[in-house]
């Protein structure tokens, strides 16, 4: 079947495969597929299950097979340095910090990153999102420089308009993320009051990266195929 790393799993089920496959023959009642909660998990999840059901079908079709949901993001720590409590209980008044700025990477994983935590503050802080409290950090996508002199490029298209300004010579270097800058980089382009860009969070924001989210991880699947099939060709590809 062209991957001898599924070699072992078809030999744990007992059960055989395909033509040869016999229910009777399974060794366990559950089989559970355990894979990061990431995109890279769900790529190994879409695999296995596209391999039961073309060749171990009736694994499927009577129940035996699982997906265990890890979380994505610990939160806990992020609910307790604010302070203020959750759903229900959220009160505004004890938050400790004024400005709470999200700082996620420039490419689109950052992205993923922001929709995420962005949903989760409408969802269970809300007044924090209505009153003007989070802020998204801006960090740069490319460096370019030119002699001793350094340009920060927060878009293909800026950067391709600073290339154009600078004529040759220039060196153009792409972060991949906040890990690869070092600390006067970070600081210079991201952290220091003086000079960073932030943009707040305005409440219509947070709509739409609910609805993203909402769309994109939630349980119904037609909704997502729609959105994939409309934006497929507008996509900027992150390779």
């Amino acid at each position: 079947y062209g991957n001898d790393k599924l070699t072992p799993v078809i030999t744990a089920l007992g059960a055989g495969i395909g033509d040869d496959f016999d229910l009777n023959k399974l060794r366990y009642h559950k089989v559970i597929i355990m894979a990061d909660a990431d995109v890279d998990g769900s790529h190994i999840r879409t695999l296995l299950l596209t391999f039961f059901f073309r060749f171990m079908r009736p694994l499927i079709e009577h129940g035996y097979v699982y997906a265990a949901v890890p979380p994505l993001y610990k939160l806990t720590p992020v609910i307790t340095a604010l302070g203020a409590g959750i759903g229900d209980e959220f009160d505004l008044n004890k938050l400790r910090y004024h400005k709470v700025i999200i700082m996620a990477d420039a490419d689109v994983d950052g992205s993923h990153i922001r929709t995420l935590l962005l949903t989760f503050f409408f969802r269970f802080m809300r007044p924090l999102v209505e009153e003007g409290h989070v802020y998204l950090a801006q960090p740069p996508l490319f460096r370019i420089t030119k002699g001793k002199r350094h340009y920060y490029a927060f878009s293909d298209q800026q950067r391709d308009q600073i290339m154009a300004d600078l004529g040759s010579g220039y060196e153009i270097q792409r972060y991949k993320g906040l890990g690869e800058m070092d600390s006067e980089q970070l600081w210079e382009t991201t952290m220091n009051p003086e000079t960073r860009t932030m943009r707040r969070v305005e409440v219509e924001d947070a709509i739409e990266a609910d609805e993203v989210f909402t769309v994109l991880m939630g349980d119904k699947v037609e909704p997502r195929r729609e959105f994939i099939i409309k934006y497929a060709k507008e996509a900027n590809w992150d390779v």
